[in-house]
């Protein structure tokens, strides 16, 4: 029998740096330049197919058509990759750990072995296959997300705000720091809902 906690949870250890399309080159540089990581890219292998073997073998593997490197680093080279981030005419946008991902676990909603992160992936694939028979039916795409549900994860904090919850600004590496901003405050309409019980 499948015995879904055998499965690993949690960081790999590496690090999945997002890359701009600016070419195979470029992006060898990069990694070698900022944080002196020999990159491969799998255009190299037969089929772009690389195996996990030749994976743990390289310092930083290139996904090109992915716009992904996986990146084994220590805390220095980490540093000197996030630092590159800032830079926006750098090919990199961003660093963050690797984590195994699983649909599957012991329990939870929707039967023994679905997760709460399959489970939404499920609800999301069947809202898609439905918006899909309606169109190809001519009929109007009818809701049947769980608001519900949406609203209570996304909900206010005293620390965060739901966007700042829904694009996971709390857990980015990245501060701002040196980032100029300009408000333009056309006014403040104290009759608005979402001002509704504040004081101003």
């Amino acid at each position: 029998m499948f015995d879904p906690g055998a499965l690993p949870t949690g960081p790999t250890g590496r690090y999945l740096v997002v890359l701009r399309d600016v070419g195979q080159k470029a992006l060898i540089k990069t990694l070698k330049d900022s944080a002196g990581l020999s990159a491969t890219s799998s255009a190299d292998f037969e089929g772009a197919a690389v195996s996990s073997k030749e994976l743990a073998k390289t310092e930083a593997m290139i996904f090109e058509n992915l716009g992904v490197a996986v990146v084994q680093a220590d805390p220095g080279q980490l540093a000197s990759l996030e630092s590159v981030v800032a830079d926006h005419s750098s090919p990199v946008l961003g660093v963050e750990p690797e984590e195994y991902v699983c649909a599957l676990n012991e329990g939870g909603e929707g039967g023994p072995l679905l997760s709460a992160a399959g489970l939404s992936y499920l609800r999301g694939y069947q809202d898609a296959v439905n918006a899909l028979v309606a169109s190809l039916a001519g009929a109007p795409a009818e809701a049947e997300g769980d608001e519900a549900g949406v609203a209570a994860a996304y909900a206010d904090t005293a620390s965060l705000t739901w966007g700042l919850q829904a694009t996971l600004a709390a857990r980015s590496r990245c501060t701002g720091r040196g980032i100029r901003i300009a408000v333009l405050d056309t006014g403040f309409d104290l009759a608005h809902p979402d001002f509704a019980g504040r004081s101003p």
